[in-house]
Order: structure tokens, then sequence, then C-alpha cells
């Protein structure tokens, strides 16, 4: 006997009969996942980045107003 059997109605699936466990062997529908899921990491890891220059671009903004508060206060 075969250790696996084709699931009914869903071509790209078979259940191993060993461990009842469902196995999807339909290739190019796995690559496809692989290839949404790494772009969601990269998506992802963008948008850390994105976060990042954000905040450094904030405190550089925040550091030079400190400084123009402090070269207007000299003038006066």
């Amino acid at each position: 006997m075969s250790r696996y059997v084709q699931v009914k109605g869903h071509s790209g699936l078979v259940r191993d009969t060993e461990t009842n466990a469902l196995i999807n062997v339909d290739k190019s529908a796995i690559q496809q996942a692989r290839e949404k899921k790494e772009l969601r990491r990269k998506k992802k890891q963008e948008e850390q980045e994105l976060k990042q220059r954000v905040s450094s671009l904030e405190t550089d903004i925040s550091d030079i107003k400190k400084m123009l508060e402090i070269v207007v206060s000299k003038m006066n």
C-alpha cells in the first residue's frame, strides 16, 4: 500500500497514511508561498529601516533646533 493517498477535491494535497499529515505536493504553490513570505520579510525590514531613519531625522532636527535657539539667545 502506498504511504501517500490523494486528498479528494484537492489535487495538490496528499495524506501521509502513517502520520495522517497533510502534505502539499504542488511545487508551484509552494514556490509562490515562499516568494510571498520573502516579500513580506523584505517589506517589514524596509519599514523598520524607514522608522529608524525617521527617528534619526527627528533627533537631528531637534538638535538643530536647540543649536539655533542657543545662537539666537546669544545674539540678543
